[in-house]
């Protein structure tokens, strides 16, 4: 093992997506952790029924039972250099992984690959989180026009302390910067939008939280030959 190293790892799986999960258990590599995903509780796979979430965490406990997860949900970021992973940690420790392949899943907390791929910003993913105060007795449907620039309002089941059927809502906006920071597409007149599109019944809102990530296209550039791009073409970054 070459000095000042303190693992010596000949391939690493790195990311944070379902993907990266399954590529580290598939070919047994060892998986750094670079963030939870950007899923939330309510997000499904294709099928429309699984939990992304609950997918996720499923399989990053058979993982970590494979030991493959050296830093399950410790890592803070991680450097890419020739040869060598610098991985930095919550606890502010410094670890050097000494490797010869890396399989790379996302650029999330990544740094010393500036030169090596562009993140071209596309749009702010924005997520409003409403309380449904009026009208939550059963699951709601939307007329959304296709001008909006609400993509989509789902629809949930949320735990009510009475033990009640109750249906909290969240919208999904793809904003640009200078709207991000405009009144007219703020919380405040999505929930009016929201309100106007509700099917057949009038509701009416409470703002839980906004969640904001930027969309950014992964354009690889000067590739180097033992780092094998794997990810997406877009990824989501939290603001």
């Amino acid at each position: 093992m070459p000095q000042d190293v303190d693992f010596l790892w000949p391939d690493i799986t790195i990311g944070n997506t379902i993907g990266a999960v399954q590529y580290a258990i598939k070919n047994n590599t060892r998986l750094l952790l670079s963030g939870y995903p950007a899923i939330n509780s309510y997000e499904t796979l294709p099928d429309l029924v699984t939990p992304k979430e609950a997918t996720w965490a499923s399989l990053v406990y058979e993982a970590y039972n494979m030991s493959l997860v050296p830093f399950s949900g410790k890592i803070r970021s991680i450097r890419i250099s020739p040869d060598i992973i610098q991985v930095f940690t919550n606890s502010e420790k410094k670890y050097i992984i000494s490797y010869e392949n890396i399989n790379l899943f996302s650029l999330n907390n990544i740094s010393g690959l500036e030169l090596n791929f562009d993140k071209v910003f596309c749009y702010n993913k924005v997520i409003d989180w409403f309380d449904v105060r009026t009208g939550g007795e059963d699951k709601l449907s939307f007329d959304i026009p296709r001008d909006s620039v609400i993509q989509s309002i789902e629809s949930y089941p949320s735990s009510r302390r009475d033990g009640q059927v109750h249906y909290d809502l969240y919208s999904i906006s793809h904003l640009s910067d200078s709207q991000l920071i405009n009144y007219e597409y703020s919380d405040t007149y999505i929930r009016f939008m929201i309100q106007r599109y509700a099917k057949d019944k009038e509701i009416k809102l409470e703002l839980w939280k906004r969640d904001v990530g930027r969309v950014c296209e992964v354009v690889p550039k000067q590739m180097i030959e033992n780092i094998k791009w794997l990810g997406d073409t877009h990824e989501t970054y939290q603001r």
